[in-house]
């Protein structure tokens, strides 16, 4: 059965920052869970309209750093637009098993069936410190810089998140808001910083501008 995800998320702009909430989170005796590499494919309809309609089809290969371990998953969330505090929404997770390319390639012929793509593609390191069934997690995005999202119990989260960041403001901020808050910052479009990152590291990102 899919289970209802509670989040709160907002993005800090430096190491400095980060580094002060985990220190924060390991005084109060949250641990690191383990270090990801993750590697993630958002499917969608061609004109985006299932994320920018708050709802999501990811397939992800997750490779353990430390382990080596590699996982692979289908994950469909629900509309999450409902709040602005905090994010509420059903998801599902489906872990799949043989070759990360095999399986991409049978998705994608899937879904090419009912008009659907692989819209666009990230790479990112995750980093996920826990207690007591909260969940906090680093995640270094492309262009956007490092997002954080505390996930759980959703008066503990918010208690927690003014504790260890009261700097920051939590919400049920989107994907979208965080690269229209990078295009403010530089002034440039979501398309010219796709390409500035392409050119920075080889990865292309794909149709990441039509989640806007």
């Amino acid at each position: 059965m899919p289970e209802i995800e509670v989040e709160i998320r907002t993005v800090v702009d430096s190491d400095d920052e980060k580094q002060k909430i985990i220190d924060n989170l390991l005084n109060r005796g949250f641990h690191l869970k383990k270090q990801l590499m993750q590697y993630d494919v958002m499917f969608d309809k061609k004109d985006a309209s299932l994320f920018r309609g708050g709802e999501k089809v990811r397939y992800r290969v997750e490779r353990d750093l430390i382990g080596s371990t590699v996982t692979i998953e289908l994950t469909g969330k629900g509309d999450l637009r409902e709040s602005e505090d905090v994010s509420r929404r059903w998801e599902g997770n489906l872990e799949i098993v043989g070759n990360p390319l095999n399986a991409l390639d049978v998705l994608t012929r899937i879904f090419s069936m009912f008009d659907g793509v692989p819209l666009f593609q990230i790479e990112k390191c995750r980093e996920p410190y826990e207690k007591d069934g909260i969940k906090v997690t680093f995640d270094e995005w492309p262009i956007v810089g490092c997002i954080i999202e505390f996930e759980g119990d959703e008066e503990q989260l918010i208690a927690l998140a003014k504790e260890v960041a009261p700097e920051h403001s939590f919400g049920n901020r989107r994907l979208k808001d965080f690269f229209e808050d990078k295009m403010k910052a530089t002034g440039k479009t979501l398309q010219e910083l796709k390409a500035d990152y392409l050119e920075l590291t080889g990865f292309d990102l794909g149709k990441i501008e039509l989640i806007l």
